[in-house]
């Protein structure tokens, strides 16, 4: 039996591209490959996915972006948390639909893209955002952000996952409670306003810039 493809293009992601080959579904370590290896159903709308993910890169002007975008995807916690073949057939079918929404976005400098928080002129690792374009008018937004207090163990964090809507430079998101504001500005990312995307001391607002 042959494995996903979207598994096995996990170990293509180093190169940004996903070809056509499979792997042996005895090699299956993870739960989500073993569940996938043995619902027939679910290998095939894995393959859809994977064929969904191809015609993604091909249309997308950031590929380095997109493989990063679908990686966290994969191991995010609506999947990580399936424990069922229904469970990840609902997932699959959502993300082959947003995959299918991707649009080209011509200027080098667009939205799509893999952004860092910079602080004092430094990378700031404690905020993270991936944008990707999508059509009407809307992005993909995905980003985690921490704060690390003074105490060991003493660590707090945020995300957000969903959709944001463009108007002009600047694009706004609300989602599960999580309200953020972004603006695209002379080429750098601001997250301008943000609030409740995490617990105590945790902000994604700050200067970002393009990975």
């Amino acid at each position: 039996m042959k494995a996903p493809l979207i598994v096995a293009a996990l170990a293509l992601f180093a190169s940004f591209h996903v070809s056509g080959a499979s792997f042996d579904c005895a090699r299956a370590k993870s739960r989500l490959e073993v569940l996938i290896c043995s619902e027939p159903t679910l290998s095939e709308l894995d393959e859809h996915l994977a064929s969904a993910y191809r015609a993604a890169l091909s249309k997308g002007s950031d590929r380095k972006t997109l493989v990063r975008w679908q990686r966290e995807w994969l191991s995010s916690d609506p999947i990580s948390i399936c424990r069922d073949a229904n469970c990840v057939s609902r997932e699959f079918r959502a993300r082959i639909q947003v995959l299918g929404r991707v649009v080209p976005e011509g200027p080098a400098r667009g939205w799509t893209g893999s952004f860092i928080r910079v602080l004092n002129g430094k990378d700031d690792e404690s905020a993270q955002v991936v944008l990707v374009r999508l059509d009407g008018g809307q992005l993909s937004a995905s980003g985690i952000a921490y704060w690390v207090g003074a105490n060991e163990g003493q660590v707090n964090s945020g995300e957000l996952n969903g959709t944001a809507r463009i108007d002009g430079a600047r694009a706004t998101f609300r989602e599960g409670g999580c309200e953020a504001v972004f603006a695209l500005l002379g080429g750098k990312l601001f997250v301008e306003s943000e609030s409740g995307c995490g617990g105590l001391n945790v902000s994604f607002v700050g200067e970002y810039r393009r990975r």
